[in-house]
């Protein structure tokens, strides 16, 4: 799937490849049994961004404790922002601007 900018669409979970190195921030197991409630009430309800890689799949870069949940779960297809496939070291410099802005709105 071509395209210039990020797309958001549904797609298979197990289509979505995880780096071994990828950690989520930290979390209390409160925050943990809070997310699992949600996610059991209404869903996951912040897409997971990915990227394209070279092969088939995605390449996750943001939302390893979703995705994570989804697995645990049984959820077969969930929503994420796709972004063009890109480096390595690309997809760390945009994970950790993403963490910073998901720590600026949680203060």
């Amino acid at each position: 799937m071509p395209h210039d900018g990020p797309v958001i669409i549904s797609m298979p979970l197990a289509s979505i490849q995880v780096d071994s190195n990828l950690q989520s921030l930290p979390s209390t197991p409160d925050q943990d049994r809070r997310l699992r409630l949600s996610v059991d009430e209404r869903g996951i309800l912040m897409p997971m961004v990915v990227c394209g890689t070279s092969g088939k799949g995605y390449a996750l870069i943001d939302g390893l404790r979703r995705y994570a949940i989804a697995k645990e779960k049984g959820i077969q297809r969930v929503v994420c922002v796709v972004r063009p496939i890109m480096s390595a070291t690309q997809r760390a410099a945009l994970r950790l601007e993403l963490n910073m802005a998901s720590r600026s709105v949680s203060l």
